[in-house]
């Protein structure tokens, strides 16, 4: 969810229209962690603040960075477990027809919670497969770029028991086939406590293999950029 709300905050801050959809977070929960990117504040602070001296710190972000953020940024809750990618195209063709708001970058958060697919018949396997073929068909047909998240078993948290951080996913490899670009963020014990990680590319489909980024800023209490402007920048903007 952190590395998900950076990439979508930083597209919005470029001017890119973002839609961040989530499932298991508290609408406020997500908010806070656009705060904390866009100050600096941890997280945290802003649950201990009075509605004023939020609206203070909100007020002290800047008329052109709000301006940014509430033209190039949709925040959508929906329902966990029983969202199918058919939903979230809906809500797409929602915010184009009737908002005018035609996303450049779509963050799902994150696959698990999906309902992958309404065939009792199918395995739960085939099923994850599948909606994943139809995320990867949706960014063809809308021109735009996905970030589907999910997140590891216990031992993927940590790289002390697996250095490549593949046998970690949950759910089906197969799943993994349709994608683009599959990173994997991993950590051990002592990056942790020093906010730091390492990002690993496991897979580059339309491009050379990139250069794993080793023990990079990782602060999920204040939301601090991932990597050098440049990379997010590439990242962001690339289709697909």
């Amino acid at each position: 969810t952190t590395a998900g709300t950076i990439f979508a905050n930083h597209a919005a801050m470029l001017g890119y229209n973002a839609l961040q959809i989530y499932f298991e977070d508290k609408p406020m929960d997500i908010v806070r962690k656009h705060l904390a990117c866009m100050t600096g504040q941890k997280v945290n602070n802003f649950k201990k603040m009075s509605i004023d001296d939020a609206s203070t710190e909100i007020n002290s972000i800047g008329e052109d960075t709000r301006k940014m953020m509430s033209e190039h940024l949709i925040l959508s809750k929906m329902p966990d477990g029983k969202t199918t990618v058919e939903d979230i195209e809906a809500q797409i063709m929602y915010y184009i027809n009737n908002l005018g708001f035609k996303p450049d970058l779509v963050v799902i958060d994150y696959f698990s919670s999906l309902k992958h697919s309404t065939n009792p018949a199918k395995s739960q396997w085939d099923a994850q497969a599948s909606a994943m073929r139809k995320i990867k068909e949706m960014a063809f047909k809308y021109d735009m770029a996905i970030w589907v998240l999910q997140q590891t078993n216990r031992t993927g948290i940590s790289k002390d028991g697996d250095s490549s951080g593949m046998g970690n996913i949950q759910g089906s490899f197969e799943a993994t086939q349709p994608v683009s670009v599959w990173l994997t963020l991993q950590r051990t014990k002592e990056q942790r406590q020093n906010f730091r990680a390492d990002i690993i590319f496991n897979k580059t489909r339309h491009s050379q293999p990139k250069e794993d980024l080793i023990n990079i800023k990782f602060d999920n209490s204040t939301l601090s950029p991932l990597l050098n402007t440049d990379l997010i920048t590439s990242t962001t903007t690339s289709k697909h």
